[in-house]
């Protein structure tokens, strides 16, 4: 998934994004225009769900199989190990080709509940069209009934070599350098004007003496963080070439970067011309982190726009800059728009706030009792039963769990054998 993002020329600038917003009008003071990205690739870079499966336990000893079709499309290989967390993992194929990860049976069933099991798309996958075609096919396969909860998601944005630019001169802030970069910036660099919204923690790592830059930035920890890192250096160990073909097809990089790219001729040492860098951003996110999306649409994943959104969304207040002017309110103060968002439109979405998010866990143990005591009557009274009926509408819009109580009303219906009408 890409997009094209032309940031080249100032005239053309206007002419597609209209009046320049004071955000980008000040990010671009501090970089030349030649620093800025003609374009971005914009990626999907991994995927896991909790999933609800009930695959047995593998049969093993010697002269059983370890791999065989589950129908005409989907086959199954058992890796003969485990995880951490689950007990048995396997590798599935589609049409042959490998494209994810099933880990079953928990370890530790108070932490992972019996049924539940985790599935990863494979890498390559995700960075084609069809992954969600191809996550259709190994669910109804593998007969895992639901998903519980998307568990991982990464969202790369590629070519983003003057963040790796600016995290180097913001934590130079105060520091005596000669660098041409930080006498471009005037009193930038000595007044520490620039600060980070939001209490993350900024790493910086790999230390390059050539260029005096670090290669490599970690904000943040736990369920969020943000790692900007040298991805041509990683690609020449993994030799991902779909990477490589996305990256093409969003103009990043051409066929003739690609017949260069990591051998450096004579020719080239001689004429001083370097090596292409293609530095990523990514976006690294847990279960808690996508549960505070609201109407969190997986289908989307596969549109870029709403990948930028989801980006733009997590990033707000956290990954995010100020320049402190003659008002030292950080909350007042002007934001450096580095990813351009600003010039691309690129909206929000809307939030649960983190208290109901932290709350859900007991709203659910409350609308199950209530749920349970109307059925087994344990409420006396129409007006004692009316307020648990309201008690448990509000807890579903307060804490935005339609959708879990959808899934859940069947087995309630089963287990106590009726239906409360909540939808009139």
């Amino acid at each position: 998934m890409v997009i094209n993002n032309k940031f080249a020329d100032m005239k053309e600038r206007e002419r597609v994004g209209g009046r320049q917003s004071k955000t980008v009008r000040k990010f671009t003071g501090y970089f030349g225009q030649d620093a800025l990205p003609d374009c971005v690739s914009v990626s999907l870079d991994w995927l896991s769900f909790m999933v609800c499966c009930f695959l047995p336990e593998p049969a093993t000893g010697d002269g059983v199989a370890t791999s065989w079709l589950l129908n005409d499309v989907v086959g199954i290989m058992y890796l003969q190990k485990g995880t951490p967390m689950f007990c048995h993992s396997y590798q599935l194929f589609y049409f042959g080709e490998p494209v994810a990860y099933l880990h079953t049976h928990s370890r530790n069933k108070t932490i992972i509940k019996e049924g539940l099991a985790k599935l990863e798309i494979m890498n390559q996958v995700l960075y084609s069209t069809s992954w969600s075609e191809v996550l259709d096919e190994v669910m109804k396969a593998t007969q895992c009934t639901r998903i519980n909860n998307v568990s991982g998601l990464h969202i790369a944005i590629d070519n983003v070599n003057h963040i790796k630019d600016f995290l180097n001169l913001y934590v130079r802030q105060g520091r005596e350098h000669k660098s041409k970069e930080l006498k471009t910036l005037g009193k930038w660099d000595k007044s520490q004007r620039v600060k980070m919204k939001g209490k993350a923690r900024l790493d910086c790592k790999v230390f390059d003496r050539k260029t005096g830059q670090f290669q490599n930035f970690k904000i943040g920890n736990g369920h969020k963080y943000i790692t900007v890192y040298d991805k041509t250096s990683e690609l020449k160990k993994s030799h991902k070439e779909y990477i490589w073909d996305a990256w093409k097809q969003s103009g990043v990089v051409g066929d003739k970067d690609h017949a260069k790219w990591g051998a450096r001729t004579k020719e080239m040492v001689t004429a001083g011309e370097q090596e292409q860098q293609v530095f990523r951003c990514e976006l690294r996110m847990s279960s808690q982190a996508i549960k505070q999306i609201k109407n969190f649409d997986l289908k989307r994943l596969s549109n870029p726009q709403y990948l930028l959104s989801l980006f733009k969304t997590q990033i707000e207040n956290f990954f995010q800059f100020v320049v402190i002017e003659n008002d030292t309110n950080i909350s007042r103060a002007r934001i450096v728009d580095l990813f351009q968002f600003e010039l691309m439109r690129v909206p929000l979405l809307a939030k649960i706030p983190r208290a109901v998010v932290q709350g859900a866990y007991k709203a659910k143990m409350a609308i199950h009792n209530a749920y349970m005591g109307l059925m087994k009557g344990l409420y006396r009274g129409d007006e004692a039963a009316n307020a648990a009926v309201i008690h448990i509408k509000e807890n579903l819009q307060i804490y935005n769990l339609d959708r879990w109580f959808l899934e859940k009303e069947p087995e309630w219906i089963n287990l106590y054998g009726g239906l409360i009408p909540l939808r009139n």
